[in-house]
């Protein structure tokens, strides 16, 4: 297509526009048009790219909370295998019965860290800031926890009270589900894996 077609085809497109001597003169309003064309691609296009940036911007949240949540999980776990902290942890998990009065109180500190960071995990998830994966593999968790910890299930009944409902939910059902396991079966288990 040659240049004078491509005038008279804007002529043709637009009402007000003339033709004259192969050129077409085109009325101010004729280019307000084109520029309100162009301004409507630019906005589409800019959707676009925003409604990219937000799916960027989800994936990155939701990252950075597995991220920190593994790190939390993390270093729980290496505080709790400091002999200290292990010899009491073991000891209101499995005989709870057996602790002293300042045992107790550490325990149930022991426990309360435990049930912030799992009411955490739980909010984030109820937020949609947690997969469906992640938040499935914790719930587990939880209730073989649960399971395995006589001290756990005690210091729940006594400070359920302290924490919301999406918590409550949670360990209600692992409450019901646990299959309450004792020090010499877990150990029992543990060594039938062992010799696997």
């Amino acid at each position: 297509m040659d240049r004078a077609a491509d005038f008279h085809l804007i002529c043709d497109v637009l009402p007000h526009a003339e033709a004259e001597a192969g050129a077409c003169a085109m009325t101010l309003s004729d280019w307000s048009g084109i520029a309100g064309i162009v301004s409507g691609f630019g906005v589409v296009v800019s959707v676009i790219y925003l409604a990219q940036q937000v799916r960027q911007a989800e994936k990155s949240q939701r990252a950075l909370m597995q991220q920190g949540r593994a790190t939390r999980a993390h270093d729980a776990a290496l505080r709790l295998a400091q002999p200290e902290m292990a010899a009491l942890y073991y000891k209101g998990a499995r005989a709870p019965q057996e602790l002293s009065g300042a045992e107790v109180d550490s325990f149930m500190l022991m426990c309360r860290a435990a049930f912030l960071s799992a009411e955490d995990s739980v909010l984030h998830y109820k937020s949609g800031q947690l997969s469906e994966e992640a938040y499935s593999a914790f719930a587990s968790g939880v209730r073989a926890l649960v399971g395995r910890s006589a001290g756990l299930r005690a210091a729940w009944r006594l400070t359920h009270a302290s924490y919301g409902p999406a918590l409550n939910e949670l360990m209600q059902d692992a409450m019901r589900s646990a299959k309450p396991q004792s020090a010499a079966e877990f150990q029992a288990a543990w060594l039938g894996a062992c010799e696997e």
